[in-house]
């Protein structure tokens, strides 16, 4: 369980009565038949039963927390693992999640996909509002059109008959990214750091769309009826390196770490 147990109050308040204590202390060492003496005990008395207090309450807070936390574990059913993997919210479709809402309040957006060429038809206007302002990091992350799985990925598509068009699709879709991009570079209006990778030997066994700390998850579907949509999930960063969120970033790490692989296009 990640918690944050000492306010900045609580440790201003600690601090400060340590120091009255050692100071009452020192004044006591340094001047011991001072007429002072007598309030300068009660001070530290003072400081000192303040100071337990908040040690005491500190301490009861920390495990009382930690004691709701498993029984609410144990009562839900839920192991610490999916806690630790972030999980926030599940989508029983794709399309119910709330894609632009989290998009447009981003400043980091990594997004891997085959090609995406429906969402980048719907969200374009977001992402060029995104790629407009300063400080903002876009990394698009789609097949190149000589992709080895795309071959595979058209026969499951057509159920084993006439291959699809789903090359030009991909590269309807760089294409469209590319211009747009360049478009917005050469009116001087592009602010953001802007990066499109085209695998040419990753798979997208599922996609995923990062933004900032969260990211969603959406495995591929096994059905070939595109109308079938594909479920969801939504992780949150939670500071493990085994949870999804971090896992992610690593395999997007990996992806780019032989420049025979990939091709990038950077804005």
């Amino acid at each position: 369980m990640s918690a944050k147990f000492f306010t900045s109050k609580q440790f201003v308040i600690l601090l400060l009565m340590l120091l009255i204590i050692l100071a009452s202390e020192f004044y006591k060492f340094k001047n011991p038949i001072s007429s002072l003496i007598p309030y300068i005990n009660i001070i530290s008395n003072i400081s000192v039963a303040i100071l337990t207090g908040v040690l005491v309450g500190l301490y009861f807070e920390i495990f009382t927390r930690q004691e709701v936390y498993n029984n609410m574990l144990h009562h839900f059913n839920i192991s610490k693992e999916v806690v630790s993997a972030g999980l926030v919210s599940y989508y029983s479709s794709f399309s119910d999640f709330d894609f632009r809402k989290y998009l447009s309040k981003s400043n980091k957006i990594d997004m891997y996909l085959t090609y995406g060429q429906t969402l980048f038809n719907t969200y374009n206007d977001t992402l060029i509002k995104l790629a407009k302002q300063k400080g903002n990091q876009i990394n698009i992350y789609i097949y190149h059109e000589d992709n080895i799985f795309i071959e595979a990925l058209e026969q499951h598509w057509t159920s084993g008959g006439p291959r699809g068009n789903t090359r030009q699709k991909i590269k309807d879709t760089k294409d469209m990214l590319i211009n747009q991009f360049k478009e917005l570079r050469r009116q001087k209006l592009l602010k953001a750091k802007v990066k499109l990778i085209l695998l040419k030997r990753h798979p997208v066994f599922y996609s995923f769309y990062r933004f900032d700390d969260h990211i969603l998850l959406c495995p591929s579907k096994i059905f070939h009826i595109k109308a079938v949509k594909p479920f969801a999930f939504l992780f949150k960063s939670t500071g493990d390196d085994d949870g999804v969120f971090n896992k992610c970033i690593m395999e997007l790490e990996s992806v780019t770490s032989d420049a025979n692989f990939f091709e990038e296009y950077e804005f």
